[in-house]
């Protein structure tokens, strides 16, 4: 019996040794270099930010800075500098439209830089009013034709009632 726990804890022991490594061989890969183990030559510093944040999201990770000589530097690979020149740009977009701002935010939410940055240059592509843009885009990014006709439906069957009743509507649905 002492035998089985004892292989059994040996075993689970190797398991974790073994995701460690996986994980810490995906970090590696970081380094600048592809599957193949050739070179990437990233000019973007939000590309390699998004990099890093996607290899250890949502991991317990003990990260070492080092060669970091300036806080613009530490600024680039924490992405805040990046996030606060496309906020702005994004306010500057909506003409400061707190709806617009509110929609934006809930489709940028727990994305990197790089996509508000795509997301920024597509808004600006769009023809008509910013508001429509922002709103239209919103609704475009729903990922199934059922939720957008069912948000259609709700849109149109209950306009002009109070919001208490239509939750209890909806609800009643469930």
């Amino acid at each position: 019996m002492e035998a089985e726990t004892y292989e059994n804890k040996k075993c689970q022991w190797a398991q974790k040794i073994d995701r460690w490594n996986k994980e810490l061989i995906e970090v590696v890969d970081l380094k600048g270099k592809d599957a193949n183990g050739s070179s990437v030559k990233v000019h973007d510093v939000s590309t390699y930010t998004s990099m890093i944040e996607n290899a250890v999201a949502y991991k317990k990770v003990f990260l070492v800075l080092d060669d970091i000589g300036s806080l613009d530097q530490l600024d680039a690979l924490l992405g805040s500098k990046g996030y606060e020149e496309v906020s702005k740009n994004l306010v500057k977009y909506c003409e400061g439209h707190p709806m617009s701002l509110k929609v934006l935010g809930r489709s940028l939410h727990n994305r990197d830089v790089t996509y508000w940055e795509e997301y920024v240059e597509m808004l600006k592509k769009e023809n008509g009013h910013p508001i429509v843009n922002v709103l239209r885009m919103s609704f475009d990014s729903v990922p199934f034709k059922n939720d957008k006709e069912l948000f259609k439906h709700i849109a149109c069957f209950f306009v002009g009632m109070d919001r208490d009743v239509t939750e209890t509507i909806l609800k009643a649905c469930l």
